[in-house]
């Protein structure tokens, strides 16, 4: 097990209450509690189920660039459906918290991230769910933002464990994800961004020696599929600062496609403020040159605090907007990635399950970044 909680909500929970294609997706949104850097030892757990799986697969195709556009520049950010937080703001009204309930709002109100995390799910429900929230984003003329979760062994046997359960399940998966890029009409909108694997690579470490090559391909082919789609820029997860020295992290970024993405993602469901991810990511975009990045700043506005799981006395930070630092600048935009007010795991405190909507934890991290408080 690694040294990072991670947990998630899996987008066939909706599917099986009944919902849609766009209320399952939008309900899959990802729920991470993280706490220290990864361990670079490969663990066990990790090891024994590498081992049940078919030999490494490693890919031949050659490696092809591409220089993707900054697609948060070309409309407003697409803002899904949240119906827990917005039942929790009536509950909160009906009960005469006014102000509660304009902050639980406000939460709903914001662009955030749509999760795809199943990596068993069929191809033609994988490519209906992407393009049910794609064409609802070009309906409305706005961006979406779409996370890739399903890597084999994904979080090496930690909390978060799951993901396809081969490299062929894996391929097949990033086929019907890119068929949904295009059934849900990319080409004809503002187009998409998509954050690819978040912690894959910042876990390397973790996989046994001759999966590392895998995966690396893995999320190389990943990449290919979307800079072939129109319209859709990839930002590879980079995982945040601390974990893994720049150089490693930009030889790693590398080997898995960077060349053919717009940048990569930085702080991804965490709690770190601006200032040391920019340093980060400015000191691999100095050795780099041309890429460029996003911050994940759903929760980062009081920093870290070393809690690892629903932490008190965290804050919103920045809300999503595209160029934050204008055209000279590294960054696309600050983004919520992790979309805040859902449980990171009960916290052996009595906390709701992870992916729960936590209204009371909603309401601390807007209070805390100064909404509608009096």
């Amino acid at each position: 097990m690694t040294t990072r909680m991670i947990t998630r909500t899996m987008i066939t929970r909706a599917v099986k209450r009944g919902g849609s294609a766009l209320a399952a997706a939008a309900l899959a949104a990802g729920v991470l509690a993280v706490g220290a850097a990864p361990s670079n030892a490969v663990s066990s757990a990790c090891a024994a189920e590498a081992a049940k799986m078919p030999a490494p697969w490693h890919s031949t195709a050659n490696y092809d660039w591409a220089s993707p556009a900054n697609r948060y520049t070309k409309a407003s950010m697409y803002v899904p459906p949240y119906p827990k937080a917005q039942a929790a703001a009536d509950q909160a009204q009906a009960s005469g918290n006014t102000a509660e309930a304009k902050r639980l709002r406000a939460i709903a109100a914001q662009p955030r991230a749509v999760w795809f995390t199943d990596g068993s799910m069929s191809s033609s429900a994988l490519t209906t769910a992407v393009a049910d929230v794609v064409s609802a984003a070009r309906s409305k003329g706005e961006v979406a933002t779409l996370v890739m979760y399903a890597i084999p062994l994904r979080d090496c046997g930690g909390y978060s464990e799951g993901g396809a359960k081969s490299a062929s399940a894996y391929r097949s998966w990033i086929k019907a994800f890119r068929a949904g890029l295009v059934k849900g009409g990319v080409a004809s909108g503002p187009g998409v961004s998509v954050i690819v694997e978040p912690d894959a690579l910042a876990l390397l470490g973790n996989l046994p020696e001759n999966r590392r090559t895998e995966r690396m391909d893995l999320i190389r082919t990943a990449v290919r599929n979307l800079a072939w789609t129109p319209k859709t820029s990839a930002y590879i997860d980079a995982g945040t600062h601390g974990w893994v020295s720049t150089s490693t992290m930009i030889s790693r970024l590398s080997k898995s496609g960077l060349g053919m993405a717009r940048g990569f993602s930085l702080d991804v469901a965490n709690f770190n403020a601006e200032k040391g991810e920019e340093s980060y990511g400015n000191q691999m975009i100095g050795r780099l040159g041309w890429k460029h990045y996003v911050v994940d700043t759903s929760r980062n506005g009081n920093g870290a605090n070393g809690e690892s799981c629903n932490p008190s006395g965290r804050a919103l930070g920045h809300k999503p907007v595209a160029d934050p630092k204008g055209k000279t600048g590294s960054i696309d935009a600050y983004v919520w990635v992790k979309p805040p007010g859902e449980s990171d795991g009960s916290c052996a405190k009595g906390d709701p399950a992870a992916g729960e909507f936590f209204p009371s934890y909603a309401n601390e991290l807007a209070v805390n970044a100064g909404w509608y408080v009096a």
